[in-house]
C-alpha cells in the first residue's frame, strides 16, 4: 500500500508541476492547425509522455529540438565554409586528436 501511495503522489506532483508550467505558458501560445495521418496520430496518442503532457507540449518540444538541430548544423556549415577557404596551419593538425 505504501508503494502505491508513493507512485500516486509522484504522479500527482508531476501532474501539478506540468499543469502549473503549462498554465503559465498558455498566455504566449498561438493555436495552429496541422494534419497527421491516422496511424501516426494513434501512435502519438499511445505515448506516455503525450498522455501526461498532451500532444501540443510534445509537438512543441519536437519542433524546438528540430530548430536547435538546424541551428547547430548551420553553424557547423559556416565553420566548414570559413575554414575551408582559410585552412589552419599544419602545426595545429595534431591538436584535433
Amino acid at each position: 500500500m505504501r508503494v502505491l501511495l508513493l507512485v500516486w503522489a509522484s504522479k500527482r506532483t508531476r501532474f501539478w508541476r506540468n499543469y502549473i508550467s503549462s498554465s503559465l505558458i498558455e498566455y504566449s501560445l498561438k493555436a495552429i492547425q496541422i494534419t497527421f495521418d491516422e496511424g501516426l496520430l494513434e501512435t502519438l496518442d499511445r505515448d506516455e509522455e503525450v498522455q501526461w503532457n498532451g500532444r501540443s507540449a510534445v509537438i512543441r518540444r519536437a519542433v524546438t529540438d528540430y530548430l536547435r538541430k538546424k541551428h547547430r548544423e548551420a553553424i557547423a556549415e559556416a565553420y566548414q565554409r570559413g575554414y575551408g577557404k582559410h585552412p589552419t596551419d599544419s602545426d595545429l593538425d595534431g591538436w584535433a586528436n
